[in-house]
């Protein structure tokens, strides 16, 4: 990955997470593996995966972390439920 990828991927890591949202990247070190290279997008409050998982982990491309970014909106938090007993 050259400098100018990795600055892309920086600003889409800090604009997901302004938007609530959390860029995980593929830790696979092996370029023949399915995985490699690929993101995952998660949900930041509950941290379930909200794309990318299907139909195998980290399947989106840089391209398709860009063009969701484009086309979703802020993810505010989840309101915290009351404690018993109070």
């Amino acid at each position: 990955m050259d400098q100018d990828e990795k600055v892309k991927e920086n600003r889409m890591r800090r604009k997901l997470d302004r938007m609530g949202y959390r860029l995980v990247k593929s830790r696979a070190k092996d370029p023949q593996s399915f995985t490699f290279g690929g993101y995952m997008i998660k949900d930041a409050w509950t941290g379930s995966t909200l794309v990318g998982s299907d139909p195998y982990d980290y399947c989106m491309s840089f391209d398709d972390v860009e063009r969701y970014i484009k086309t979703k909106g802020p993810n505010p938090p989840k309101a915290k439920k009351p404690k018993k007993g109070r």
